[in-house]
């Protein structure tokens, strides 16, 4: 405040009380205030222009209502914090590109509680709600809505991790794509999800439509309608573990997902305990691998076919203690052409599907042991006849198998 003294007059004294606003803050980790209405009512109208005043640490509590703005942020630690409740504070892009950009030297970075729009709309290249360059950033509870992609993580420095926690996004082309390293938790998605050559996510308890693995991940505890592993990390391997991956159909032509887990890897995969149902074509196939591939303790049901491996596997595929049950073409069909493939199909129990319990290919090296085959509608095990050219280059699947129970199959 500040006062002003004006003589009006004899003997009359009139003393003004002047009240301002003073944009400061109280000392390092202070708080800055945004609101649509600016001064008075708080210390700015824009966000960016707190952005501009606030320094590393600081926080920048924004009201509800609508901001068209593209932000860079370029301090570390800072905090920008929407009001409550979700969905009422929503920053729509100003110009068609990323609508908050991380810039290479923030850390630590929090955003949440926004509704973040149109990001990259119209162009050709790829722009995001929020881009992510800096290491550390805490992006959560907002909701990415409308962009070209939600969130995109590319930072080269890898160290402290970006976490991407309880957010949710809807009619984003691609929800997140990550080619660094990220925790990606307890989201809802309803597009793809991608980790790109070069990324390493750690994806858990999401809820969505589409993950794509072209680098490595570990994958927990989400429920996905289809997962494609295009995957060439070697170190560390990806691993899927007590997933659903469940689709809308169970014959072909039948829902928006035909295959549940598609797999061309190129490093070491391992896919245990899921469940992956309710897909046309079918439940997983595996194409073309050049890797290790371990399959085991999954349920596989009510799909196309239950595991379908097509040619071309130099490394080992073992099939361990999986129940693949009443799919609506058969149970497992191993087709290759390959000599050198092979296979280990061990403790399974794969009963009630409407074709062949399993059939082989027309090559390879099969080992079958300790499997319950029951209760088929056609054959429990039969092999592929090679046409009469490949007859002439000697390709014969090598099948050999121990302690299997194979009944009641053929009704």
């Amino acid at each position: 405040m500040s006062h002003v003294w004006l003589k009006i007059g004899k003997g009359v004294l009139v003393v003004l009380i002047v009240g301002f606003v003073v944009l400061s803050k109280a000392g390092p980790g202070g708080t800055w205030t945004v609101c649509p209405a600016g001064p008075p009512t708080c210390q700015f109208k824009s966000i960016q222009e707190a952005l501009a005043a606030a320094s590393d640490g600081d926080t920048i509590l924004v009201r509800a209502g609508i901001y068209r703005e593209n932000l860079v942020i370029t301090q570390s630690r800072i905090t920008l914090r929407g009001e409550e409740p979700p969905g009422t504070v929503r920053l729509e892009a100003a110009e068609p590109f990323h609508a908050i950009e991380i810039g290479p030297s923030s850390v630590g970075v929090t955003i949440e509680g926004f509704t973040v729009r149109g990001a990259g709309r119209g162009q050709f290249a790829e722009f995001a709600g929020i881009f992510v360059v800096g290491a550390g950033a805490l992006l959560q509870r907002n909701i990415f809505q409308d962009n070209n992609v939600g969130i995109w993580v590319t930072n080269p420095v890898k160290e402290p991790v970006v976490q991407v926690l309880e957010n949710t996004f809807t009619g984003n082309d691609k929800d997140i794509e990550v080619s660094s390293r990220a925790l990606i938790q307890g989201n809802r998605f309803d597009d793809e999800v991608s980790v790109d050559i070069g990324g390493y996510a750690e994806i858990r308890k999401n809820q969505g439509a589409i993950l794509r693995i072209n680098g490595a991940a570990l994958v927990e505890e989400n429920r996905f309608m289809q997962v494609k592993v295009f995957s060439f990390s070697i170190s560390p391997p990806t691993v899927l573990r007590r997933n659903q991956i469940v689709g809308t159909g169970q014959n072909p032509g039948e829902g928006s997902f035909e295959e549940g887990l598609i797999i061309k890897a190129g490093s070491p995969l391992t896919v245990e305990d899921n469940l992956i149902s309710q897909h046309g074509v079918s439940a997983i196939v595996i194409d073309r691998s050049n890797a290790g591939i371990l399959l085991q303790r999954n349920t596989i049901t009510n799909s196309g076919y239950g595991l379908w491996l097509l040619e071309g596997f130099p490394q080992l595929v073992r099939v361990e203690g999986n129940t693949i049950e009443r799919n609506r073409l058969g149970g497992v069909l191993l087709i290759s052409a390959d000599e050198e493939a092979q296979f280990e199909v061990v403790n399974n129990l794969i009963r009630l599907n409407q074709g062949n319990g399993i059939m082989v290919g027309i090559a390879g090296r099969y080992v079958f042991q300790g499997n319950r085959i029951l209760d088929n509608d056609h054959w429990g095990v039969v092999a592929t006849i090679p046409p009469c050219a490949q007859e002439d280059l000697g390709l014969r699947p090598q099948v050999t198998g121990s302690g299997n129970e194979i009944a009641n199959n053929g009704k």
